[in-house]
């Protein structure tokens, strides 16, 4: 297992395949259909080895880095909040559409603010 990830109510387990990497619910039954093509980026801030995966279809998969408890924001709790910040600045960049944080509901990324 790589990470726990809360998909709208439902958790499940982000784990390493042949091809890829799969999401899986607490009962071991596949929750995506197929095999997901990925890039594992760094993100420090809210642990010195937080990590975001991040999908061919413009998805990150953010772990506890980003949160949509109250709306969607960068962790309340961190080690660094400097290097949070700074790690929310790298993803800016890159083409995320759709962000699935560990705690509350995917969300559009547009709709993060530092």
């Amino acid at each position: 297992m790589i990470a726990r990830i809360d998909l709208g109510g439902v958790n499940c387990y982000l784990l390493k395949a042949k091809d890829g990497f799969i999401l899986a619910d607490t009962g071991g039954h596949m929750v995506m259909d197929k095999t997901f093509t990925n890039r594992r980026e760094a993100l420090p801030g809210h642990t010195a080895g937080s990590v975001g995966i991040l999908t061919a279809e413009g998805g990150l998969i953010a772990g506890d880095m980003l949160a949509n408890t109250k709306k969607p924001a960068p962790s309340p709790n961190a080690l660094d909040f400097r290097q949070l910040a700074e790690s929310v600045r790298r993803l800016q960049k890159l083409p995320i559409k759709t962000v699935y944080p560990r705690y509350g509901e995917p969300f559009a990324f547009e709709k993060i603010k530092q």
